[in-house]
């Protein structure tokens, strides 16, 4: 009896100094786990920065293609109204110095909902430059039209932010330039406006020319609002 109880506490034993060395062995150390967190860390901190901007950048796409969509579907709008509405924002611009709100809300407004915002936009520059904008629209999206321009007769530039207010307000990066004209058809009293990326919808004002070619490509972007949003919308909408 005290032999074979003997035999089975050396069993016993051994089990145990087994099951010890096997729990040792699967364990991971200090050192292992911690070169892996660092592992980790070095993966992530190359990955995740990358992984952000092409989100941003397909964000910002996004947005532009889906301002374009609806600024022409509000000019198309307008100007079943008034089909001179676009050449009226000359003599809108001459007497105020801006487009007001009043012309907003009586052409494009009632097809495309903006609000005059009360808070200076400022545009940021190389150098440490900056320009302040106050009149400052605001789309139901958060986005912002920060600077309407009339280029002469027929023409007006719309400065398009597509993320509002927040950094970094720069062109080419979020903020892009977008185009209405309008051109005359050759029989007197009718007129067509069209939309487009850019600085110009047509060639020499002409409207029976092609609107202008895609040759942007990436290097427009940043720094060229004009033909940084023609190069993304002939990338089909990709930045």
């Amino acid at each position: 009896m005290d032999c074979h109880a003997d035999k089975s506490a050396r069993k016993d034993a051994v089990n145990h100094r087994l099951n010890i060395l096997t729990t040792r062995k699967s364990a991971f150390t200090l050192a292992e786990v911690l070169i892996t967190l660092v592992i980790i860390g070095i993966i992530a901190a190359v990955t995740v920065p990358t992984l952000m901007a092409n989100h941003q950048k397909q964000e910002t796409a996004a947005k532009l293609k889906k301002f374009y969509s609806t600024l022409s579907n509000a000019v198309r709008l307008a100007q079943i109204e008034n089909s001179n509405f676009v050449k009226d924002s000359l003599i809108e611009y001459n007497r105020s110095g801006e487009l007001s709100e009043e012309w907003w809300r009586e052409n494009l407004g009632k097809y495309m909902p903006v609000t005059k915002t009360n808070k200076t936009y400022t545009r940021n520059g190389s150098n440490g430059a900056s320009e302040d904008y106050s009149n400052v629209y605001a789309l139901n999206d958060g986005s912002l039209i920060i600077r309407a321009m009339v280029y002469g007769d027929g023409v007006v530039a719309l400065f398009y932010d597509t993320n509002g207010y927040k950094a970094p307000n720069w062109y080419g990066k979020d903020i892009f330039k977008f185009t209405m004209q309008q051109l005359d058809y050759a029989k007197e009293g009718q007129h067509w406006t069209t939309v487009c990326t850019g600085d110009y919808c047509h060639q020499s004002g002409n409207w029976w020319l092609l609107p202008p070619s895609c040759r942007y490509n990436a290097s427009a972007c940043p720094d060229y609002p004009g033909p940084c949003a023609r190069y993304i919308q002939c990338n089909g909408w990709k930045l």
